[in-house]
């Protein structure tokens, strides 16, 4: 794949938010050209790519200090198959989130704002477990919300107590970007 122009908007957008996070041109070089390569420049992700970059500059609120969940239900912790690490440092952390057809995956929590750049949308089913007891989490797994087609687009976050996200196509993967941001 040829690199992606450094004069372009989008490209430049990214590797302008990545730079402030305090990640090497590196890691921003091969995020840009591993990840958003396909979408940068292609009409239909022009959107969220920027509502992507307008929320991540945007003031995140601080996690709440009524946060009671473990850190080790963190979606990386727990559901790894479905949470990559592509950068990580004190400030935030991009992960790629991808579920594969007809898969659920497993009960997690998100302890910090974040920013989602959904790019590759499915019909998805949302497990919200927040004022559940965890002895009841196998139980509550029947009862999701009702379905719905996730669409292109960017969205910000507050974190996020337990909940899985379940993708009900039969085909195709569910992919987006989730910039964590910790401070």
């Amino acid at each position: 794949m040829a690199a992606i122009s450094s004069n372009t908007t989008q490209a430049q957008g990214i590797r302008t938010l990545f730079t402030k996070l305090g990640f090497a041109s590196a890691e921003i070089d091969k995020v840009i050209t591993n990840v958003f390569q396909k979408y940068i420049g292609n009409s239909g992700y022009t959107a969220a790519i920027e509502a992507f970059l307008k929320a991540a500059n945007a003031p995140s609120p601080a996690q709440s200090s009524s946060w009671k969940w473990s850190a080790t239900l963190d979606g990386c912790c727990i559901a790894p198959k479905s949470h990559e690490v592509l950068l990580n440092n004190p400030k935030a952390r991009l992960l790629r989130v991808t579920i594969p057809p007809n898969t659920t995956e497993p009960i997690h929590t998100h302890g910090v704002p974040s920013v989602m750049l959904v790019l590759e949308p499915t019909k998805i089913a949302f497990y919200d477990l927040k004022e559940v007891p965890e002895a009841s989490w196998p139980a509550e797994m029947a009862k999701p919300r009702p379905p719905f087609d996730s669409t292109v687009g960017a969205f910000a976050l507050p974190p996020e107590p337990p909940h899985a996200v379940g993708n009900l196509d039969q085909n195709k993967t569910y992919l987006a970007l989730r910039l964590e941001l910790k401070s």
